[in-house]
């Protein structure tokens, strides 16, 4: 892809990423209740739910804010990559048996999807933000080659 293509990608996932948390924290912390009732019925501890019912949305909305800032966009893409890393494996987990049961899982702004259905959109959501990365990276080094050579050229995106 050329810098252009990898501009527009990257700013792109960066876009699905902020309104993705941003909705997902928004919707858990605008229906409280249904919230609270859900985490607890996970397979964590009732006190490690209500510490996990208030740092998850408040993590999204950070990492959200993140992304929006363009300075810190790798940062938030980074944290991006890690939280779907995270949910994927606790969906993987459920899926394999290692719980014992299935927790209800409808926290969140896919209340209809089953786990199966969370963990396929979470694996597309790391391949995106693994690519943006990627792409920021071989672009960041192709900007220092650019100015150790002398040019000025702009082929990249930086944050």
């Amino acid at each position: 892809m050329k810098a252009t293509h990898h501009t527009t990608f990257y700013k792109v996932t960066v876009s699905l990423f902020a309104a993705l948390w941003g909705f997902a924290a928004l919707s858990k912390l605008t229906d409280i209740g249904r919230t609270r009732i859900e985490m607890d019925k996970q397979v964590f501890s009732k006190d490690i739910g209500a510490w996990v019912f208030w740092i998850v949305p408040c993590v999204e909305l950070i990492v959200a804010l993140l992304l929006a800032m363009p300075r810190r966009r790798r940062l938030g893409l980074q944290a991006s990559l890690a939280l779907m890393s995270l949910f994927s494996g606790y969906f993987a987990s459920v899926l394999t048996g290692v719980f014992g049961f299935v927790p209800c899982f409808t926290v969140g702004i896919f209340t209809g999807w089953g786990h199966g259905q969370h963990l396929l959109f979470n694996m597309i959501f790391v391949a995106l933000a693994t690519t943006a990365l990627v792409l920021t990276h071989k672009n960041r080094q192709q900007d220092g080659a650019h100015l150790q050579a002398g040019r000025k050229e702009d082929t990249a995106f930086i944050d």
